[in-house]
């Protein structure tokens, strides 16, 4: 059986039969070896960074990522799980040795090579100083980073989020090379720029809104126009109800820019995303991980409030009470503290260390995959099976669409800070108006 990197050709592909789903809706119409592979679940699963590309008479290539349709299709092809071949030619005819180089010269398909995100970029990979309290780490995070059972249910996350791609959220080391094409020496530290703002927009936003308005202020940035003055309003589809914090932060980065020990989570989240991956963002997510998963009462808020008008509540005090169940407070992650105290950050940062050095992990890899493993339990807003950079891409190519050029031209104007991601044309804005405000909504 041939290799499906070898099949340079709809002439090769062996003979699997009838399609399992004559009728209905089909994956792909026309290509009865798709969903006669949809049933076929029992073949080892390929890694999750190589991409599949099946010929077909519908279009140039059919690509399939990873997932079960992918493992269907190896299984039903003969395919083995262990890696692909890639000897395949386009159809311009000529040959190419990675299959990404071949996706990205094709229309429709990934912008960026996502095969080596699980590596950690070829950059310093340097600590970030932190506060030493003097009167020590409080007892509730002593207690909840050195309880056994909690550890282990913590090692149980990180290697689930492991599994499901986590390990390489934070890597966006192929944005950073196009910034490098696009400026030349310039490149780097307009990729810090655009990532400093990230952080600055990443409060109460989920990823994909985070990658949109950290465009708007960096278009400005790049412009040379000064950053939006706190309070005014953001012009649409750039507004947030965090916006007022989002410009405070903006200004800190045109300023004197993060201070780790003051700002440990904003500058550790920048770092990562530029590629440093020893620091550890201990951000809500995964603060609140290890004390859900304890069942610790002393986490749980003491001035909770549903809206910002609506009347202040004691969860602890409601549980100790016995108004609430502690399995009702699990169950409502919103009832659990955000942040770590001033005191704390150090501690949760070591604790994550920790836990990646017993899984052969850094510390970035090790927060994102409990960040992804643990989302149904923390409340993650965003689709934790995607990486930063998928983010990133699936922002331009949206603008692209509606803008009604290339994903290539969208991205060459972001990075030299001509246009922000999403911005349309004033004729466009009134038919999208509405769509917009539901995504600042």
């Amino acid at each position: 059986m041939p290799r499906m990197g070898d099949l340079a050709d709809l002439a090769a592909l062996p003979d699997v039969g009838q399609p399992l789903i004559p009728s209905g809706g089909q994956f792909s119409p026309g290509i009865g070896f798709v969903n006669r592979a949809v049933e076929a679940w029992g073949a080892p699963a390929p890694p999750r960074d190589e991409t599949v590309v099946y010929p077909s008479r519908i279009s140039p290539y059919l690509n399939i990522t990873e997932g079960d349709l992918g493992r269907g299709m190896d299984a039903a092809m003969g395919v083995s799980g262990g890696g692909l071949a890639t000897k395949i030619k386009s159809p311009t005819g000529r040959d190419t040795s990675r299959m990404g180089d071949l996706l990205r010269a094709e229309p429709s398909v990934d912008m960026f090579d996502y095969s080596q995100l699980h590596k950690v970029p070829n950059v310093p990979q340097v600590d970030l100083p932190r506060n030493v309290p003097p009167r020590g780490v409080p007892q509730r995070t002593l207690d909840i980073t050195t309880d056994p059972a909690v550890r282990s249910k913590m090692l149980d996350v990180v290697e689930e989020g492991r599994r499901m791609g986590g390990a390489n959220w934070y890597n966006a080391e192929p944005l950073r090379e196009a910034f490098n094409a696009e400026l030349g020496s310039g490149g780097d530290a307009a990729f810090r720029k655009y990532m400093d703002l990230v952080a600055a927009t990443s409060p109460r936003s989920d990823v994909g809104t985070n990658v949109r308005n950290a465009s708007y202020y960096y278009g400005r940035a790049m412009s040379g126009e000064p950053m939006p003055a706190v309070g005014d309003r953001n012009p649409q589809p750039y507004g947030h109800m965090a916006q007022r914090l989002h410009q405070m932060n903006a200004e800190r980065v045109a300023g004197a820019g993060w201070d780790p020990l003051n700002n440990p989570k904003p500058a550790s989240f920048v770092e990562n995303l530029v590629g440093n991956q020893s620091p550890a963002t201990i951000d809500t997510h995964a603060f609140r991980l290890p004390a859900i998963l304890g069942r610790d009462p002393r986490f749980l808020e003491t001035a909770f409030q549903v809206s910002k008008d609506a009347p202040k509540q004691n969860i602890q005090k409601m549980l100790a009470d016995k108004q609430i169940s502690m399995d009702d407070a699990a169950a409502r992650a919103a009832w659990w503290q955000a942040q770590p105290k001033a005191n704390e950050y150090g501690a949760m940062e070591n604790y994550y260390k920790s836990l990646g050095k017993e899984l052969g992990l850094t510390p970035a890899q090790t927060q994102a995959s409990a960040w992804v493993g643990g989302g149904k339990i923390t409340g993650l807003a965003s689709d934790e099976s995607k990486p930063f950079l998928r983010f990133f891409e699936d922002r331009v190519k949206l603008t692209a669409e509606k803008r009604g050029e290339t994903p290539a031209q969208t991205l060459k104007n972001f990075i030299r800070g001509k246009a922000p991601l999403l911005t349309i044309p004033p004729a466009a804005m009134g038919a999208l108006a509405r769509q917009d405000k539901r995504e600042d909504d």
